[in-house]
Order: structure tokens, then C-alpha cells, then sequence
């Protein structure tokens, strides 16, 4: 089976035979014995064991009972914990303690329950999850982490297999570009430990692209070239893409994945075509349709709902022109390929410098960048295409108006992870064509190949032994260099104790205690800071209290639906005209300044408690303010201080008032007006504005709130209608005393439902909007996927039995 060299559109089989009768071992033109057999008895199996020793060399710490964490740092600079300094220096991989660590929590507290928590009802008064795009609450690595090990436990595990399979699966995409074994080696290296893979590793929602982008080119590549069992193979790669990571950096690795495939493809297709081959011709395109197919459809259990979510989002995508302005790529920046940017790593170099993948990686990046050869195309196509969109330009705008999330992406320097992988590509392309020039040309094949690995002739055998020295000392001095510079990026590891948690501190604990409101009805609270002495430590920033069950007014997601985001921006102190007219660039993460807060608005919110930090507990406006409303100061120490409502209780009430208003924006006029009563009116959006008045009283017996569902049981004299101060979403269903019942949008974003008089049961579910469809396309898939893959394996196993019961066949000649 012949090779042919297509340059910048890399390789394709121009065997006339066709492909889908290839064996499924590691290289197609090796027919000789098992997988198995060969595997072992292979470099591969070597060079394999060496990259896992790599990763566990780089992450031995973990075996002494040290953790990989950035929490140590982090409490420093967050209340209540930085009331106490540990001296431990903060890291700009603060996400890891402020959002996969919270996140990580929630999914295990879920898990043992025995369910996946599509809804998190504890940042900003609840908001979906598992539809969130970012959460990937369904990756099975974490599930299964998430029901055996602590929090703390699986983001060490995570990250140590995310960084093996890293470089196990660069190694095999280099193999099957035919690089030399100790080269894939090298290009593996490069990839697991460089510079933009360690600094974002902390990232739980980030770290698992640098396992799937290689692993999805890798077997797009297969499923193009070779046989319909690495399509299947391929569709769980780009599944467990969508499934695992950022959706953002999904789409930008999808496109490239679909880019690579399809010129193979099309090269395939126009040097088949033109030989009459036409059936042959298309196989390659028809399977590497299938696999990208057949993989959206495995992730659309996540895929279809995160669709419908993102359509309510209150992300606002930027122009190009702001894009250009602000969020490009300063090609003066490319400095750091040859050497790495200084130590420390702050926050604008981790976003803007993280090219370096190795020194000899650049250098042999050089030479690979002008061979003409397998591989060379690939590593050329990742580097200039990521370039030339980062820098923006012409390439830039098309991927802003056709690449989905492009327009929201910023800023476009993290588009050098794609960047860092045609640089390894093209090293170890680079280091194969250095190392066989050092063998000789004569012994070019003998001295590193996978499929020839006899020793030299005696004259050659300096040249052979040198070729193989010089490569290893390459790999080791690019992998002594990643790691020591990888270890100053990220945090030190520390035993897995004290300060790697985020303890209960006194002002948790006050914040846990009940606050005597509706029976079974969590406690919020609301955290604020105080901005105007300068810059602050925040209190409970982000999603830290996640960590302990708390509910909480704040939060940290990219993807909050656009009335939550305007309703908590109003609670901070803005206009409600100019909330409604103007949204967000980027993530919600409120900072709530106690100088500006509407306190008055809190007990609307279900929010009965706040808590303070130091400074803002001292602003004589806060406190007066709370005073004066009936919030009761209940705790004050050196991490912050517990104000507690004293008013009625909050949480779901019954009321018999309804104010009709016909938008948005009256809907949050109305409710943010300082006069309105919550207890006795709701705001709801109709036709035409006008009061309903009904007379009637009503208690709520009790309220209960799980994951992804409320029960709330009340007594009324007259049908009435029960306010769930929780965030409306179109996901959530209702039924009253097991009669279906819509829920309403009340309040400009609370959940309301129509109860009648007597005793009544409300029963409120959570799925999220498309779950039932992409389950069902998900199951459907499932089934191609399986059946795909049975019918490759049946087919390769039966393909020797056939060869030997035809006497005269070629496979039978060769045999004899």
C-alpha cells in the first residue's frame, strides 16, 4: 500500500483496494501478527511507559499525599478566609478554588444522592447547570471521581491523567503520521508539559482539550484514512470532547478537527476521482462524516439543551472592532516560543504569553516548517491558521462570522493551545529528519523507525547509536525544562491538609445556622465588599460557598440566563432602564459594594442573611441602612461580620394580589419599586396591565428544596397563587396535588404557580429545555455507535478466516 506525499494537505492511502479491508493495528501497512504482539514488541510500548513515567515524575508530590491545588493562595485573597494570612502566594489559576473546586463538590454531593444536578440552586437564587456549557457535570471522569474521592482528591486525579493521556495520545497521532518512535516522543513531550497545558491544567473545565484535541485528531485522521471501526472511535473522541471541556474551546478544537479531516478527505477524493475510482473516492469523506456525525450525536444529551440554554444567555458578543482593538494576539508576543515569558506568571501573561512549549521544540519547529513530508502540513496548517486569527485580519473576521462562540471568545491569545500543537507537531518532525540525517541516509529507516528496528551494519553503528543518543538527550532536556518551568507557573504542592481546604470559619458557621424561616426552606445569603477605599478582599467570591451548601445571591458562570443577571445588577445598586438596555461582555461574577446595595430588595430574593467583610461592616451607610430596614447584626469577628433579617420569614408565599404589567422592563420597575410588598402582590407580565385582587389568607406548611426539585405544601382559604423566590426557567415543570400546572414568570424572574383553596402539595421539577430530545438522539447514537463498532471488529476478525479458505487468494500465497 503506497504513501503519497500531498505537502501541506499531508497523506492520504492511494491504494486502489479499498480501505475499509485495512487491519486495525497501529500502523495500516502492518498485516504481520497481532496488535498485541506487535505493540509489545515494539518502541511504542517504551516510549509509552516513558510518558507515563514523565507525568508521574512531574506529579510524584500527589504519591506523598501532596495536592495539586490553588487554593492555598486563593484564601489569602478572599474573606473570611484572608482574615488570617498563610503566606502561601496567589496564582492567576484562581478558577480551580473559586469554580471547578465549588462545582467539583456540588456534583459529588449530588452523585451520592444518587442523581446529576442539572440545576444549581445555590448561586444567584438558582440558575441551570448541566446545560451551562462549561460545568460538564456529564464528563464520566468526574462523575465516577465525584462518588469515590474528595473534591480535592479528583482535581489531583484529573489532572495527573489528563496530562498522561495528553501525551499518550499526541504520541499516537505522531506514530500514525509515521514520525520515528523517540520523535513522537519528544513532540509528546512538548505537548503535555508545555507552557499554555500546565498553566491552564488547574482549569477543570479546560485541562481535558489537552487530551481530546490530539486525541480527535488523531482519530479523524484514522477514520478519514483507514476503516469504519476508527470512525466509531473517532465519535467518542469528539463526544467526550463536547462532554468534558469549555464549550467554547469544544467548538474552536471541533473546527480544527473538521478542517484537518476534510482536506484529507478532499485530497483523497480529487486523486481518486480523477482515476475513476469514484466509490472509493468518497468512503474517506463518508466516514469522516459519519465520525463528526456520529460524535455530536453521543454529546447531544448535552449539546441540545446547552442550545436552548445559550438562547436566554445575557453574554453579549463583541464587535469585531472591539475584538481588534483589545483581544488580539501582539505578534511581539511570539518571543516567548524560544524562551519562556519571567517568573511569576501574572494574569495578562498567562492569557497572552503561554506559547512556549521547549526551546529545541522551537528549534526543530524551524527545521519540520520546511520539510515536505507526513506531518509537516498538519503542524504548519495548526500554527499559521492559529496565528493568523489570533492576530485578527482577514482570517480573523471569517472565524468571528463562521466559527460559533468566536464572536464571545476572548481574548483571541488562547488560541495558542492550537498554536502549541502545530509547534509540536512540526518539532518532532523536525527532530526525525535531524536524527536520520545524523544515522546517515543509508540507515535513515534502521534508525528510528517503528516498522524496522533491526540494528545497523557494523559501519554504521556509531552514526545509528549517536542518532538514538542525540534524540533522547533532546527529550530529556525538553522535558527537565517544561516541568521545572511548569512547577514555578502553578502553585507548590503541599500536603493534602489544613490550608488546601477551605475551612468553616466562625462567619460560615453563623451563616449555616437557621434562620427561623419557612420550615426546610434554605437560608441565603447575599456577600458584600466594600470598593470604596480601593480594592478589596471579597466575601464568598465566586461559587466558594458551594463548598458548604450555602445559597448565595453570587456566583461565577459565563452562561447565566440574562433576567437573573439583570435582576442581581439592580439588587447592586443599578437602574433598572439602563439593566434592561445594556448587557454583559463577558462571565457574571457580581461584586456587590455595601455602599450601593439595595438591601430593601433582599427578602423579595429569599435572602435573609448577609454577610460583610470587615471593611465594608465598618461603612456607617451599610449599617445604618440595615437598622433602619430590620437587619440585626448576629456576628462580627475578624473574618467578617452576619447581619440576619428579623422581618416576616422569607421564602415561599402565598399572595391573592397580582400586578399585570405588559415587559420587561416595567415587570422590574415594578417589582424593584421601594414600596411594593412581596407578601401580599405579584408582578406578572400579560397583555394588558391592570390589578387582580382576591381576598384570602394562607400559611405555608412546609418547603423543601433537593437537587432539581422543590415540595412545597400549603393552606389556603381561596385559590391563591404560591411565589417561589427561585430563578424562573423554561425548564422547570409543576404539578398541584398531582394535577399538571404551568409556572409562571413572576416577579420579573421568580417562579409562581396557581394553587387552589384548602390544603394543596407542589411538587416543582427541573429538566432542562431539549434534555428528553438530546437523550433520545444521544440513545439513538449510542446504538450506531455500538453497532458500528461491532460490525468493524466481526469483519476484521473474520477477514484472516476468509483469506484462508480461499486457497489462491494473494493473503494465502503469501502465507505459504
Amino acid at each position: 500500500m503506497s504513501i503519497t506525499d500531498l505537502g501541506h494537505h499531508d497523506y492520504v492511502i492511494s491504494d486502489s483496494r479499498s480501505v475499509e479491508a485495512d487491519s486495525i493495528g497501529v500502523m495500516g501497512e502492518e498485516s504481520e501478527g497481532s496488535w498485541a504482539s506487535r505493540f509489545i514488541s515494539s518502541p511504542h510500548l517504551k516510549c509509552s511507559a516513558i510518558v507515563i513515567l514523565l507525568a508521574l515524575a512531574w506529579f510524584f508530590p500527589l504519591l506523598q499525599g501532596k495536592s495539586y491545588s490553588a487554593v492555598p493562595g486563593y484564601r489569602n485573597a478572599v474573606f473570611p478566609w484572608a482574615a488570617t494570612n498563610n503566606g502561601n502566594q496567589f496564582f492567576p489559576q484562581s478558577d480551580q478554588p473559586s469554580l471547578s473546586l465549588p462545582l467539583q463538590s456540588e456534583l459529588s454531593l449530588a452523585v451520592k444522592s444518587g442523581t446529576i444536578p442539572l440545576w444549581n440552586p445555590n448561586s444567584f437564587g438558582g440558575q441551570p447547570l448541566f446545560s451551562d456549557g462549561s460545568s460538564a457535570v456529564a464528563y464520566p471522569p468526574k462523575l465516577i471521581l465525584a462518588d469515590t474521592v474528595s473534591p480535592t482528591t479528583a482535581h489531583n486525579v484529573l489532572s495527573l491523567l489528563h496530562v498522561t493521556l495528553a501525551g499518550l495520545f499526541t504520541y499516537w497521532l505522531l506514530i500514525d503520521l509515521e514520525v520515528s518512535p523517540l520523535a513522537a516522543l519528544f513532540g509528546a513531550v512538548a505537548w503535555m508539559f508545555g507552557s499554555f497545558t500546565l498553566a491552564w491544567l488547574q482549569l477543570e473545565v479546560v485541562a481535558p482539550l489537552f487530551t481530546w484535541f490530539p486525541a480527535g485528531l488523531a482519530t479523524i485522521r484514522r477514520a478519514v484514512t483507514h476503516s469504519w471501526l476508527w470512525v466509531a472511535i473517532s465519535a467518542g473522541s469528539i463526544a467526550m470532547l463536547f462532554i468534558s471541556t469549555h464549550l467554547l474551546f469544544a467548538d474552536i478544537c471541533m473546527v480544527t478537527i473538521c478542517a484537518y479531516g476534510g482536506l484529507l478527505a478532499l485530497s483523497f477524493l480529487r486523486r481518486h476521482w480523477k482515476l475513476g475510482e469514484r466509490w472509493t473516492a468518497l468512503l474517506p469523506s463518508m466516514r469522516g462524516g459519519s465520525a463528526v456525525a456520529l460524535g455530536v450525536g453521543l454529546a447531544s444529551v448535552v449539546l441540545i439543551p446547552t442550545a436552548y440554554a445559550l438562547k436566554d444567555i445575557s453574554r453579549q458578543p463583541l464587535t469585531f472592532a472591539q475584538i481588534t482593538k483589545i483581544f488580539v494576539l501582539w505578534p511581539p508576543d511570539l518571543k516567548y516560543i524560544v524562551l519562556p515569558p519571567a517568573l511569576p506568571i501574572s494574569d495578562p501573561k498567562m492569557e497572552w504569553g503561554m506559547a512556549f512549549v521547549g526551546t529545541l521544540t522551537a528549534l526543530f519547529a524551524v527545521v519540520g516548517l520546511f520539510l515536505r513530508r507526513k506531518g509537516s502540513g498538519l503542524g504548519r496548517g495548526l500554527m499559521i491558521g492559529a496565528f493568523i486569527v489570533a492576530v485578527g485580519g482577514p482570517a480573523g473576521w471569517l472565524a468571528y462570522r463562521f466559527v460559533p462562540g468566536m464572536n464571545v471568545f476572548r481574548p483571541y491569545s488562547r488560541l495558542l493551545f492550537v498554536f502549541d500543537m502545530g509547534l509540536a507537531v512540526l518539532g518532532a518532525v523536525g527532530l526525525d529528519a535531524t536524527v536520520k540525517k545524523i544515522a546517515g541516509s543509508g540507515s535513515a529507516d534502521s534508525s528510528m523507525s517503528f516498522r524496522h528496528s533491526r540494528k545497523p551494519e557494523t559501519s554504521q553503528s556509531r552514526r545509528w547509536w549517536l542518532s538514538r543518543a542525540f534524540a533522547l538527550l533532546v527529550v530529556a532536556v525538553t522535558a527537565f525544562q517544561l516541568g521545572n518551568y511548569g512547577r514555578h507557573i502553578n502553585p507548590p504542592f503541599l500536603p493534602s491538609s489544613g490550608n488546601l481546604i477551605l475551612s468553616e470559619t466562625p462567619l460560615i458557621h453563623a451563616l449555616r445556622v437557621p434562620n427561623g424561616g419557612v420550615a426546610g426552606w434554605p437560608n441565603r445569603v447575599l456577600p458584600a465588599n466594600d470598593s470604596t477605599n480601593g480594592w478589596q478582599p471579597p466575601m464568598l467570591d465566586s461559587n466558594v460557598s458551594l463548598m458548604f451548601g450555602l445559597a448565595s445571591a453570587g456566583g461565577y458562570e459565563s452562561s447565566t440566563p440574562t433576567r437573573t443577571v439583570d435582576l442581581w445588577r439592580v439588587v447592586a445598586g443599578e437602574d433598572p432602564n439602563e439593566v434592561v438596555s445594556t448587557k454583559l461582555p463577558g462571565a457574571f461574577q457580581p461584586r456587590f459594594d455595601a455602599s450601593s446595595v439595595r438591601f430593601d430588595l433582599l427578602p423579595r430574593l429569599g435572602v435573609d442573611q448577609i454577610a460583610l467583610t470587615p471593611a465594608a461592616a465598618g461603612l456607617p451607610v451599610a449599617t445604618s441602612e440595615l437598622g433602619r430596614l430590620g437587619w440585626k447584626l448576629t456576628y462580627s469577628g475578624n473574618d467578617g461580620s452576619v447581619f440576619r433579617w428579623s422581618g416576616p420569614p422569607t421564602g415561599p408565599v402565598v399572595v391573592f394580589n397580582a400586578t399585570v404589567v405588559t415587559g420587561d422592563r416595567q415587570a422590574l420597575e415594578e417589582f424593584a419599586r421601594p414600596g411594593f410588598d412581596y407578601r401580599v402582590s405579584v408582578v406578572l407580565n400579560g397583555r394588558r396591565s391592570g390589578t387582580l385582587t382576591t381576598p384570602g389568607e394562607a400559611t405555608v406548611v412546609s418547603a423543601k428544596e433537593g437537587t432539581n426539585f422543590a415540595s412545597i405544601a400549603t393552606k389556603s382559604s381561596h385559590a391563591g397563587i404560591l411565589v417561589i423566590p427561585e430563578m424562573w426557567d423554561r425548564g422547570w415543570s409543576a404539578d398541584v396535588n398531582g394535577k399538571p400546572i404551568p409556572v409562571l414568570r413572576a416577579n420579573f424572574n421568580q417562579q409562581a404557580v396557581h394553587i387552589p383553596a384548602g390544603p394543596a402539595t407542589v411538587t416543582l421539577k427541573f429538566r432542562p429545555v431539549g434534555f428528553v430530545k438530546g437523550l433520545v438522539v444521544t440513545s439513538i447514537s449510542l446504538l450506531i455507535f455500538l453497532g458500528i463498532g461491532l460490525w468493524a471488529v466481526w469483519r476484521a476478525w473474520l477477514a484472516p478466516r476468509r483469506s484462508r479458505s480461499q486457497p489462491n487468494s494473494p493473503e494465502s500465497r503469501a502465507s505459504r
